[in-house]
C-alpha cells in the first residue's frame, strides 16, 4: 500500500477501569493505544441500504494500516476504534494485510453506521 492510499485517521483505544457512581457501575474513560494512526477504510455500507440500525451494526469495515509496535497488541475484543468521523468500531480479528503481509496489517471491524 502507498503512503497516498492512507487516507484517513484513526485512533486505538481500550476501555479504561470502570468505576461506581451510587450503586451502578459506569465505564472508564477510554485509554489511548495509538493515536492519528493513518490508515484506508473500505467498507460499512453494503450493496443495500439497511432496514434498521441492527443490520447497519453488523456491516464490516476493513481499515488497512502500517504495522507500528503499537499495534502489536491489537486483538478482538478488548480493543476499539475510534474513526475520523467519531464512529466507535469493535475489532473482530487483525491480520496481515494481503499486499504486503510484512508492512500491512487489515483489520476487521464492525460498529454503528450511523455514528
Amino acid at each position: 500500500m502507498r503512503s497516498g492510499e492512507l487516507d484517513s485517521e484513526v485512533t486505538f483505544v481500550r476501555p479504561g477501569a470502570p468505576a461506581r457512581e451510587g450503586r451502578s457501575r459506569v465505564p472508564g474513560a477510554d485509554v489511548s493505544i495509538a493515536e492519528k494512526v493513518p490508515c484506508h477504510v473500505t467498507g460499512g455500507q453494503g450493496a443495500e441500504r439497511f432496514a434498521n440500525d441492527q443490520n447497519a451494526a453488523t456491516a464490516p469495515f476493513v481499515i488497512t494500516t502500517r504495522r507500528e509496535p503499537d499495534l502489536d497488541s491489537l486483538d478482538a475484543g478488548d480493543v476499539a476504534i475510534l474513526v475520523e468521523t467519531g464512529r466507535r468500531l469493535d475489532i473482530k480479528s487483525v491480520r496481515p494485510g494481503e499486499r504486503d503481509p510484512r508492512r500491512d496489517l487489515e483489520i476487521l471491524a464492525v460498529g454503528n453506521a450511523g455514528g
